[in-house]
């Protein structure tokens, strides 16, 4: 049982720490430009981030669960104390996480613009600015 709380800690400070080095590339400052290939970059960082994003939900679901069945074994003496550890750090990372899946989703939208007939370029510069200061701030 201690070996499974520990691997669970690892995993759920794993998770934390890819999620505050996440918000902090949203929370960074881009240069807006117009040139194509400074398009291309952008739309290509946007996508590589949607696909971080992604790839880390079932390790999110893993923790989750792994979370509920820990507190099902574990007796009663240190029970209500395990739990509140767990959830105070559960909520942050579930909470996080669902702010960087709207993040993803706005991304998504701006993408799907710059790939309309018509989209406007340079459109998906100020996306992440915009982003991070509505969903991560």
């Amino acid at each position: 049982m201690l070996a499974e709380r520990e691997a669970l800690q690892q995993d759920t400070d794993k998770m934390m720490s890819w999620i505050r080095e996440t918000e902090k590339q949203l929370k960074a400052p881009l240069k807006v430009r117009l040139k194509s290939e400074d398009l291309q970059n952008q739309l290509d960082k946007a996508r590589e981030l949607q696909t971080d994003i992604t790839e880390h939900e079932a390790p999110l679901e893993k923790i989750l669960m792994n979370t509920e069945e820990i507190l099902t074994q574990t007796q009663s003496p240190v029970k209500a104390e395990l739990k509140n550890k767990m959830d105070g750090e559960q909520t942050f990372v579930f909470v996080s996480f669902s702010k960087l899946m709207l993040c993803k989703f706005q991304i998504s939208k701006r993408i799907n613009m710059q790939n309309c007939p018509g989209g406007e370029k340079g459109i998906l510069a100020p996306t992440y600015q915009i982003v991070a200061s509505v969903t991560i701030l």
